[in-house]
């Protein structure tokens, strides 16, 4: 494929040339890790950022926009997906702060399509930095180099954060879709701990609106709030009659459990006694 083939930007295209252009780009990099590893030597990486952050645009065009923003966030998500090193391109560019910051723009509507498409690719990238994480806390073989294994770790840990936690944990409750999403971004960037130190950070977590003690409460609550917030909608997650939704409730419930004896206790049902 020639670079003639990636060819995305020119000076100042109109949106629904970017449109069309992102699609043909997305289409040629499906499955296909050499495309995945031309796209990122290219300096494309750079080019999805300014899509998400600025399209400019008529005002009869201005419905593209949004339109965009998920063509590169759904482009994203399958570069990152099943490939650690264009993660790691994505990761170094300074991607993750890019998703978390457009999820949290005011204009990002809770529960839609932008919202879904942002939260898979900050999904994809995170799993991929799990597997890296996870070869070494694991003991299994070590394929990766110190920096790629930093890389990736900074890159989870950016998501432990009260100010970020607060930033994607509330989509569990913003539509049916995001919460599945989140449930296995819970899950990548849980699973590749051996401490217990992240899981808590996670299960304490509870939104500004209900702590009483101040924007950092849900890090600091009583135990019996150990996973309260968090747990209780992936338990709810769990009851909804959806595989792929149950799956996601429960990998994100075993991360969150394990290590962690209080939670557990609280999903165990209590056990009656005989009579």
């Amino acid at each position: 494929m020639t670079e003639m083939d990636y060819e995305v930007v020119e000076a100042r295209p109109s949106p629904l040339q970017t449109l069309g252009r992102l699609r043909t780009l997305k289409n040629a990099v499906v499955g296909n890790p050499v495309a995945k590893a031309s796209v990122c030597e290219a300096g494309y990486i750079d080019t999805m950022i300014r899509y998400l952050y600025n399209v400019t645009a008529l005002p009869e065009e201005e419905d593209l926009v949004q339109t965009i923003q998920v063509e590169v966030a759904n482009f994203i998500a399958i570069l990152a997906n099943g490939n650690v090193h264009a993660s790691l391109e994505l990761v170094r560019s300074g991607m993750v702060r890019v998703l978390l910051l457009c999820l949290a723009a005011p204009s990002t509507k809770r529960g839609g399509d932008l919202e879904h498409a942002l939260l898979n690719a900050l999904k994809s990238i995170i799993t991929s930095c799990s597997s890296i994480i996870g070869s070494t806390e694991w003991g299994l073989p070590e394929d990766y180099t110190d920096v790629q294994r930093e890389d990736a770790r900074q890159a989870i840990e950016s998501l432990l954060q009260y100010e970020t936690l607060s930033i994607y944990l509330p989509a569990l409750e913003h539509s049916h879709r995001t919460a599945v999403t989140v449930a296995y971004l819970i899950y990548a960037t849980l699973s590749c701990w051996d401490t217990a130190a992240p899981r808590r950070v996670v299960a304490l977590w509870l939104p500004q609106e209900e702590s009483t003690d101040g924007i950092h409460s849900g890090f600091f609550g009583k135990d019996k709030l150990l996973g309260g917030w968090v747990a209780a909608r992936l338990q709810r997650l769990l009851g909804r009659d959806d595989p792929k939704a149950q799956e996601a409730a429960l990998l994100a419930l075993g991360a969150l459990a394990s290590d962690n004896p209080s939670l557990s206790a609280m999903l165990i049902p209590p056990v009656e006694g005989p009579g």
